[in-house]
């Protein structure tokens, strides 16, 4: 006989974990197409073609020169951005499913379909697969999903701002080509990438904070007491006719400004699941 109800573990932590592998992954091979991209020879004589066994390319071969590294770069940097807005948005999904059945509190949810024992599994997977689906998820843009979970369930996200302008790029490298219009524009003159990025500070024995510029975080610093880690805001402004050229630091803080707001709203999802899901208190005085 098939049960009828089902226990449900819910792990926040389990969808960070997934979003920080494929962020750290997608980070891994996009830088490695920038270097390779910078590092390219540039010579008149270099031409991409089939032969060379790199593409086949319809009409005259390109020779590379800095438009077609520029392109390239471009190119690379948008589908990053694009792989890196999906992670999140599935993060966002997943987060919604978990506040949908952390608020009904603990103990097993029931089924809302009646299971048929003759259909064995398959019947048991159909009804869970179709109590899924009632799980509704807001699609559409990251920020309706993350606005969704505020307005549902209370979740807070403070990095509205950074998704804003990690879109507002995305839209101007995938439409033009990295070339800023006034609709990229947040005031419709300049267009502001808010962004975070990891900062390494030094306390020396005397009490000074200095930052740490340059070398492995292995090196040794004269006088140093502890190194620090911070996460700390950085903004890159781009007027209307700039190009938005995208080097390997900047995109490095462009995932990792993905990367924090998944970390981000994990935690905050696991602050609300720890919350419905607490057993109730004893209210009895002795």
């Amino acid at each position: 006989m098939l049960p009828d109800r089902f226990d449900v573990t819910l792990d926040p932590m389990g969808i960070r974990g997934q979003a920080e592998s494929r962020l750290r992954a997608l980070q891994d091979v996009a830088l490695a197409a920038l270097t390779a991209i910078k590092e390219s020879p540039n010579a008149a004589d270099t031409t991409l073609n089939a032969a060379d066994g790199v593409f086949l390319y319809l009409g005259e071969p390109r020779r590379m020169d800095e438009g077609l590294r520029l392109e390239t770069t471009t190119w690379i940097c948008r589908s990053a951005l694009e792989d890196a807005f999906e992670i999140l948005m599935d993060c966002c999904d997943e987060s919604h499913r978990i506040c949908f059945l952390a608020q009904m509190g603990p103990g097993p949810i029931a089924l809302q379909n009646s299971l048929d024992p003759t259909k064995g599994l398959k019947g048991f997977v159909e009804a869970v697969s179709t109590e899924r689906s009632i799980i509704k998820v807001d699609r559409g843009k990251v920020e309706d999903r993350l606005k969704g979970l505020k307005d549902k369930y209370g979740v807070t996200f403070p990095w509205e701002q950074e998704i804003d302008s990690l879109r507002r790029a995305r839209n101007c490298l995938a439409h033009r080509l990295g070339i800023v219009h006034g609709e990229d524009c947040q005031d419709g003159k300049t267009l502001t990438i808010h962004l975070r990025k990891l900062a390494f500070t030094i306390t020396t024995v005397d009490g000074k904070v200095v930052p740490l510029k340059t070398g492995p975080l292995g090196s040794p610093v004269p006088g140093a007491a502890c190194l620090s880690m911070q996460i700390v805001p950085t903004n890159y402004v781009f007027s209307v006719g700039d190009s938005i050229a995208v080097a390997a630091p900047m995109l490095s803080e462009l995932l990792t400004t993905v990367l924090w707001t998944a970390i981000e709203l994990t935690t905050s999802v696991a602050t609300y699941v720890q919350a419905k899901l607490a057993p109730p208190q004893d209210k009895t005085t002795a």
